[in-house]
């Protein structure tokens, strides 16, 4: 029986001594990581820009010069008035809306940075 020997196809290459400046993980090429603040405000507005009744409610009052009353926004959507209450929390813990007391009703506005966040989103799609 005649076996065959498997034969060495790797390319044995002159020895080299390694070039610091040749690394391929130098640290300076990276850009500074955020702090944990910048992470922790970044992951607020992200959660509250992922769910539809949120993402909608924010484009209402982004493109609305005024504020609306929270029973003007519950109109436009097929929920309760405390599930929008709900949503509207959240927008406003994510600093994306403002909310203002009027006698006993709550008006709520987009701020400067729910408008730079809700245009950021219309470029995506």
């Amino acid at each position: 029986m005649k076996t065959t020997a498997a034969r060495d196809t790797t390319t044995q290459l002159p020895h080299q001594t390694p070039n610091p400046d040749d690394s391929c993980c130098r640290a300076e090429s990276l850009p500074p990581t955020p702090d944990e603040a910048q992470v922790a405000v970044l992951t607020d507005r992200l959660k509250a820009l992922a769910d539809e009744t949120r993402l909608r409610v924010l484009d209402l009052l982004s493109q609305h010069n005024g504020s609306l009353c929270v029973c003007e926004i519950t109109e436009q959507f097929d929920l309760r008035q405390p599930t929008i209450s709900h949503h509207l929390r959240l927008l406003r813990e994510a600093t994306l809306i403002r909310g203002e007391k009027r006698g006993t009703w709550m008006y709520y506005s987009a701020t400067d940075e729910g408008r730079r966040c809700m245009s950021l989103v219309r470029t995506l799609v």
